[in-house]
């Protein structure tokens, strides 16, 4: 399976959950243990989307306290994969997202050579902060902002490595 496909169903699956999503992002603590749980049942679920991965990897970034969200491991190709969920009493989401992005840059040893994939999950009362982020990626990644579901929003940027290189010298990236 190609990251264009994962990124495809865990759109889809974020819009069968729209309803438990609108509702988990008022409590207090916030929500992504919760969802980081559902997405892997999900994709667990799916026929013929093979997903080996490991959750809250503490052996990636230098410091043990820092976790990987998910480790992912799609057909030949591997992801840092972390996960940014939006409560209500969140406040300044882009600059978390900033702090994730830059988690990936501290990944160690062989994680060095594994792609980064920085997902976050927010309500309409950030889609323009989100849309401007969009507009100056940091260089050379994917990203986008896709409307899921009435007020659910996933932003998604991908990187060629968390080191990140040129897209052009790697032209089968998203496959």
């Amino acid at each position: 399976m190609s990251v264009r496909v994962l990124i495809g169903e865990i759109i889809r699956w974020l819009g069968e959950q729209a309803d438990n999503i609108e509702e988990c992002c008022q409590y207090p603590g916030g929500f992504e243990g919760w969802l980081q749980c559902e997405m892997i049942r999900f994709l667990n679920a799916r026929d013929g989307v093979a997903v080996f991965y490991e959750r809250e990897a503490g052996h990636v970034y230098g410091n043990v306290l820092k976790r990987a969200d998910f480790l992912f491991h799609l057909k030949n190709r591997s992801y840092i994969v972390e996960l940014k969920c939006q409560s209500r009493q969140t406040v300044g989401f882009e600059h978390l997202i900033m702090e994730d992005i830059d988690k990936l840059n501290q990944a160690m040893g062989e994680y060095q050579n594994y792609e980064g994939i920085v997902l976050g999950v927010f309500t309409q009362g950030y889609s323009n902060e989100m849309d401007d982020f969009v507009e100056r990626p940091p260089s050379m990644t994917v990203t986008g902002v896709n409307r899921i579901n009435g007020n659910i929003y996933l932003f998604y940027m991908i990187t060629r490595s968390v080191y990140i290189q040129s897209l052009a010298d790697n032209a089968d990236f998203l496959n």
